[in-house]
């Protein structure tokens, strides 16, 4: 059974994220996953090509599909994807424990970390709307860290709640004909070290 976790989001519809940009909005669910993986809805009669997709229609973008149980960092660096955009007292990122995880960070003694991703560009082939979908889990053990997605959706914990394990997925409306979204987690200085591990990620384009 899927339930928010997130008392900000609704669970179904496009609602639009705090004072994000108008272009990016919160387009399914924000939900915490069951011990077994889930059910993340839709017609589940046919195995996903990864668990991101799960449920989703449009066509998959670029190749990124991916279960990232069972790909490298060199694969994905051969994909295109920086796996180390934003490296401030942070080694980037790397597959480890099936999963694409932050890594080295360093937030003692007056260091802010931030560690920061970027994907291959993809090319929108002209689809109006492109979704972004990620599935993933972690804690953020302080209520001024972050996990940012695509520069726009916040998902965020106070330092008392539970762990997350959740599909998150966002609409990006291209202004061009290519679009790069990025994640990004951010750790000021004394806040304790956050856990993120993202275990798949799909890019979709929908006709409408």
């Amino acid at each position: 059974m899927l339930k928010s976790r997130l008392a900000f989001f609704v669970l179904s519809g496009i609602v639009s994220v705090g004072c994000n940009p108008p272009s990016t909005s919160l387009y399914a669910t924000i939900s915490e996953l069951g011990s077994e993986g889930g059910d993340m809805s839709g017609d589940m009669s046919k195995p996903p090509i990864c668990p991101a997709a799960t449920g989703l229609p449009g066509d998959i973008l670029a190749g990124l599909c991916l279960d990232l149980a069972v790909v490298t960092d060199q694969s994905l660096i051969m994909k295109g994807f920086n796996l180390a955009s934003v490296v401030t007292n942070c080694g980037g990122w790397e597959v480890k424990e099936r999963g694409l995880q932050p890594k080295n960070i360093i937030n003692a003694m007056g260091n802010d970390a931030t560690c920061g991703l970027l994907f291959p560009m993809i090319v929108t082939n002209s689809y109006p709307r492109i979704i972004l979908s990620i599935v993933h889990e972690g804690k953020l053990g302080n209520i001024s860290q972050s996990g940012k997605i695509s520069q726009s959706v916040t998902i965020w914990r106070t330092p008392n709640q539970d762990a997350f394990n959740q599909r998150t997925i966002i609409e990006l409306t291209p202004s061009d004909t290519t679009i790069r979204p990025s994640i990004e987690l951010g750790a000021p200085q004394n806040t304790g070290i956050p856990f993120w591990k993202i275990s798949s990620i799909a890019v979709l384009g929908q006709p409408h």
